[in-house]
């Protein structure tokens, strides 16, 4: 995969954060653990899984708290909505829009902690 495409899927790649030891690793782990005979079966199941999940009832007494990204990276679907409405069928869901990408817990790291921190506080009680 070219630099600039390694850059542009991963978001840690562009950050100052790992060392280029540390991205080299990351890379290596990536590539090492991607279409893997496991991986591939995943994706061959991925809509029959999908199928048996809808003939199910939402559970919506589960406590679910998602934090929501811009959906940049999302093709063909109102990303935002659809989480939105999910998270509005459920007796205890909560959710909060953030302006940055699929990696969110990347971008936004003690921003979802102190919030998550917040959610189980509400629950516990």
């Amino acid at each position: 995969m070219p630099e600039d495409e390694v850059k542009q899927t991963f978001p840690l790649m562009r950050s100052r954060e790992l060392s280029e030891e540390d991205k080299e690793k990351y890379m290596a782990m990536f590539y090492r653990s991607a279409y893997t005979l496991n991986m591939l079966k995943e994706i061959d199941y991925l809509k029959k899984n999908a199928e048996k999940v809808q003939k199910n009832p939402v559970p919506s007494e589960i406590p679910v708290y998602f934090f929501i990204s811009d959906g940049k990276e999302v093709t063909g679907a109102d990303w935002r909505e659809i989480l939105t409405n999910y998270v509005s069928s459920l007796d205890l869901g909560e959710y909060r829009y953030l302006d940055c990408g699929h990696y969110l817990h990347h971008a936004k790291p003690d921003l979802i902690a102190g919030e998550i921190e917040i959610f189980l506080g509400k629950i516990k009680d």
